[in-house]
């Protein structure tokens, strides 16, 4: 019997593990598998090994295993797949497959745009694209390759990148330059699904400029294509549609 098994990042804020739970209950209701499961990776409950054992213990042979994670990071490629291999020498007699992360999508990247809230500005804009940002060399394409996609809108003048941790340049220090410099309109768009402490750190920060016409876009998670996507790709997995990594089976 299948079973999904769906991972977020998790959060020590109660209000941003609600939402992730809002989230992916909204999607469970659109998903054919007859066993589904949420858990997280870390600061939150239930971790990886118990929302597995869940699966299990309800008669899943077979667990799909969805990363509700942005892009490709660290997360998705090592800490994640090492809890899988850990929960495989355990059950061993359960098939895992492991689906991908949303990644870089020109129908997202339009969602979202249509979801900010830039095209009621009247004048053109400079995107502060806000991630949470990463030592993997290839998320860091990834979100310049986002930035293009979001150059091309309509209304955007010039994308500019920065990162909340673990990559340059800081959050901080691009949003100083940028006020600046730039005279027209600010927009600050949190590449985020949920909120949570960093969300509130970027919400600080613009605070430290009210004076100026600087306008935060809401974040991912509220943009209902993110969860249209999710369970598309879910049911591809299902179906066997999606490249997927697939954990082999003693």
């Amino acid at each position: 019997m299948k079973a999904v098994l769906y991972i977020c990042h998790g959060s020590r804020l109660r209000e941003a593990q609600e939402e992730a739970i809002g989230f992916v209950s909204s999607c469970m209701n659109h998903v054919s598998a007859p066993i589904q499961e949420l858990c997280f990776l870390e600061l939150a409950r239930p971790f990886i090994s118990e929302g597995f054992a869940n699966c299990v213990r309800r008669g899943a042979t077979e667990i799909v295993v969805v990363p509700v994670f942005l892009l490709a990071a660290g997360h998705v490629k090592e800490d994640i797949p090492n809890e899988l291999q850990k929960m495989q020498n355990k059950y061993p007699h359960i098939a895992i497959t492991y689906g991908n992360p949303f990644g870089v999508s020109e129908p997202l990247v339009a969602a979202t745009y249509e979801g900010s809230g830039i095209k009621a500005l009247e004048s053109e804009v400079t995107l502060l694209l806000v991630a949470r940002g990463s030592s993997d060399p290839e998320t860091l394409q990834d979100m310049n390759r986002i930035a293009s996609l979001f150059e091309k809108e309509e209304k955007i003048k010039k994308v500019e990148v920065c990162y909340l941790a673990a990559a340059e340049p800081q959050f901080e220090e691009k949003l100083k330059e940028v006020v600046q410099r730039v005279n027209e309109n600010i927009v600050v768009l949190p590449y985020l699904l949920f909120t949570g402490l960093l969300m509130k750190h970027i919400e600080r920060e613009v605070r430290n400029y009210s004076y100026l016409n600087i306008y935060v876009s809401p974040y991912l998670g509220r943009n209902h294509v993110f969860q249209e996507m999710l369970i598309q790709k879910t049911e591809e997995i299902l179906r066997g549609d999606e490249h997927v990594s697939t954990y082999s089976t003693n």
